[in-house]
């Protein structure tokens, strides 16, 4: 089934945006008993820019203890997802493995996060995936690997985050379109068209938003993007989804180099919805990189 990962992916997102490895501030103190998320604001003394920081302790950690930590933070713009660790971590370079599970669903492959220039903190991939993921699945389980040492598991309940999203896209454009559920085209709006629109494109949204993320996690080295909805369908299958009943998925080659995708569903005539990766031209004037939007022609 798919995941309304952005999210997400409403959802905005979906580039594989790099996340620059930096030595980040030990998260301040968040509240005792682990409730739920400390958000704390400021603003950047160089660009006048709200800054947001949103801390959430995990379930098991020991008594008294600020470490590990999860963080989203929004400093002069920039999106970051932060995990804050005990000490440091195993890795390569500047990357360390993390393991994710989303509610009950299987544990999902080790992948690679940056690390920050003390190894002490890793920083995930795509935080706008990210956060539309854990406003549709917040219990989440973060597996790191301190080094020389055995795994450990962080275990979170993210529930109240959508309580700070308004501050957070107000902090971080990124984030606009942020929902966890449908978000471009309202489910008023869609009513006005048809009573059963606004679920026809969350199942495009949702599809869209799979095979962006098998082409980012698993064909990310490999130029050659397929418009066979047979190839699409195994690579769907990679990540263990399956395509919505009725819905059409197009991914067009741009030049061999990227990719734009958009979706039809058979029970919505003249609806198409698409994600714009941030590379190739948008199909929709002013659409942002990460940003789904639905339309009917």
């Amino acid at each position: 089934m798919l995941k309304p990962a952005c999210t997400s992916l409403g959802l905005c997102l979906l580039a594989s945006l790099s996340v620059r490895a930096q030595r980040p501030a030990r998260p301040a103190a968040a509240p005792a008993g682990g409730a739920g998320w400390d958000v704390q604001t400021s603003r950047s003394e160089m660009t006048d820019q709200p800054e947001i920081t949103a801390i959430l302790l995990p379930l098991n950690r020991a008594p008294r203890q600020q470490l590990p930590a999860l963080a989203i933070r929004c400093i002069e713009g920039e999106l970051a997802i932060v995990v804050y660790t005990e000490g440091p971590l195993e890795g390569e370079d500047e990357a360390t493995p993390i393991r994710m599970r989303w509610g009950t669903e299987p544990p999902e492959a080790a992948e690679s996060w940056s690390r920050s220039t003390n190894y002490t903190a890793a920083f995930a991939p795509s935080p706008e995936i990210f956060i539309l993921e854990l406003l549709n699945f917040p219990d989440l389980k973060i597996e790191y690997r301190p080094e020389g040492e055995p795994p450990r598991v962080a275990s979170f309940n993210a529930r109240g985050l959508a309580r700070h999203m308004p501050k957070l896209r107000s902090a971080c454009p990124s984030l606009k379109d942020a929902e966890g559920t449908p978000g471009p085209v309202s489910p008023a709006r869609a009513s006005s068209d048809s009573p059963a629109v606004s679920q026809y494109l969350e199942a495009m949204h949702l599809d869209l938003v799979g095979l962006v993320l098998a082409e980012e996690k698993v064909y990310a080295d490999d130029a050659r993007y397929t418009r066979s909805m047979p190839a699409i369908d195994a690579k769907l299958a990679v990540m263990g989804l399956s395509r919505s009943p009725g819905v059409t998925l197009i991914i067009e080659d741009v030049k061999g180099r990227t990719y734009r995708v958009r979706a039809t569903h058979r029970s919505a005539p003249g609806w198409t919805c698409s994600i714009y990766m941030g590379r190739a031209q948008p199909y929709r004037p002013n659409q942002q990189p990460g940003e789904w939007q639905c339309w009917k022609q």
